[in-house]
């Protein structure tokens, strides 16, 4: 799991102190911040999605 290519890329849209790294399929990861904020990253186009608990939708950051 590429843990610092993910850090970095998170870091990148403002959002620090990561933990619970899941790996979805080959180019999706899930990690929650420090502020208990859920995020898919898309590790091949370098994307980031914030999951709304209210919607049950993934919102682009």
């Amino acid at each position: 799991m590429p843990k610092k290519k993910i850090r970095l890329i998170v870091e990148s849209f403002g959002y620090q102190g990561l933990r619970k790294y899941r790996q979805i399929d080959d180019e999706h990861f899930s990690v929650v911040t420090a502020c208990k904020t859920k995020i898919v990253i898309n590790i091949r186009t370098r994307e980031c999605f914030r999951w709304n608990p209210y919607t049950k939708k993934l919102v682009k950051l």
